[in-house]
């Protein structure tokens, strides 16, 4: 019979199936071989090996032990819930634990909104997040929240979740303008603005509260301060690079544009680990919302497009659907 273990590591987790077979009749010293199988906790098998040699039936749970060591390196890799079941399927179980993600599309087509599902879905479950915003007020992000029947502020009054505000704007210097963002907080307002200090600060509010989901919902106003293109890539990289750990997962929003201003499009989609593609489409008549994962380092994934809506509590992801002619 086929013995089946429950396999734990800080990289994931797994199922090993070993399933031992007999190759000496002679019952005094009888020597066995296994085949040893790895699966995901979807039943997918990931690989399978026969370790070379055998042992003796009373030393079975050597091959165990060797197949453990094998399959340690092929774990799977720890996943985090996007809070939206429907994407969570295409993705192959959610977000990967330590990495950072992408949410890009155009105005309007639910990145904030999915974000704070990523958030609520960590509070639900007695994790602790960070949101940056430096687009929106706080008191704003809370009302819509609650719109959606969130408990923001509760959430908020508990320290369940931390949001930072801040706002861009433009001021006049001796050839021209520069962006300056404004922020509440007495870090980033004893110096002039800068994306290190920027970075400092989520890291300092992630370990005070011990979160372990961060957001940064709109990446244009860092891509803004960058300038060039090499820069908005150093600037979102060592921002990511500062904020991230083995236990935290990032989520960051990214406003897409057209024409010339397209050209800060792609730059976030190599430098990130995960990128999902938030459009509509008209299609049967009428404007149909989707999402598609674009990419998943380390990962596969669905790639087809995916229908969602958004209602009353969010948004409902239909991995199943089809979009219609």
């Amino acid at each position: 019979m086929p013995l089946i273990h429950h396999l734990r590591k800080d990289s994931g987790q797994a199922f090993l199936k070993v399933q031992p077979f007999q190759v000496s009749k002679n019952d005094s010293s009888a020597f066995i071989r296994a085949r040893i199988t790895v699966m995901d906790h979807f039943g997918t098998q990931l690989f399978q090996r026969m370790p070379s040699g055998c042992v003796r039936k009373s030393s079975a749970k050597i091959i165990t032990q060797r197949a453990r060591w094998l399959v340690g390196c092929a774990m799977p890799k720890t996943r985090v819930s996007s809070g939206v079941s429907g994407l969570d399927k295409i993705l192959g179980g959610g977000y990967i634990q330590g990495r950072t993600a992408l949410l890009a599309g155009g105005p309007g087509t639910g990145k904030s909104i999915l974000s704070w599902h990523f958030l609520l879905d960590g509070i639900s479950k007695g994790e602790h997040g960070v949101l940056l915003t430096l687009d929106q007020s706080s008191e704003n992000i809370q009302d819509d929240m609650t719109d959606f029947g969130w408990d923001s502020r509760g959430a908020v009054k508990s320290k369940s979740l931390t949001i930072l505000s801040g706002s861009m704007t433009l001021v006049p210097v001796e050839k021209g303008y520069e962006y300056v963002i404004g922020f509440d907080h007495p870090l980033l307002k004893e110096q002039p603005f800068t994306v290190a200090r920027l970075a400092s600060l989520v890291k300092q509010k992630a370990a005070e509260t011990g979160a372990v989901r961060l957001v940064v919902d709109g990446l244009g106003p860092l891509l803004e301060v960058a300038g060039n293109r090499f820069e908005v890539r150093q600037t979102v990289y060592s921002f990511m690079r500062e904020i991230i750990t083995k236990n935290t997962t990032a989520l960051l929003t990214h406003e897409l544009k057209t024409g010339q201003d397209a050209r800060s499009n792609e730059m976030p989609f190599f430098i990130c680990d995960t990128v999902v593609k938030l459009d509509m489409v008209y299609s049967g008549g009428d404007f149909v919302r989707t999402m598609r994962v674009i990419k998943m380092r380390g990962s596969s994934h669905v790639m087809r497009p995916i229908i969602f809506k958004i209602g009353a509590d969010g948004i409902v992801a239909f991995p199943d659907a089809r979009l219609p002619d």
